[in-house]
């Protein structure tokens, strides 16, 4: 399943679903720091790209994303 937007992917991370994070460089910092954080402490790989057009492209959605997550 994948998981688009913070909230989502917070959860996903949180409940252990997460097993991949994609985070989008031009996100806000203060958007995506928790989900980082928690990543790392979690051992959670996580995978830059470049934009949130193209994060939000990956994801098979018409709008940008700042995270999207996998299990």
């Amino acid at each position: 399943m994948t998981y688009t937007g913070i909230k989502q992917v917070l959860k996903s991370i949180k409940e252990n679903k997460a097993k991949k994070v994609y985070i989008a460089e031009d996100a806000e910092r203060r958007v995506t720091e928790e989900a980082i954080n928690l990543c790392k402490t979690k051992g959670i790989e996580i995978t830059y790209i470049k934009t949130m057009q193209e994060l939000g492209k990956i994801a098979k959605i018409e709008v940008g994303t700042s995270t999207m997550s996998t299990d």
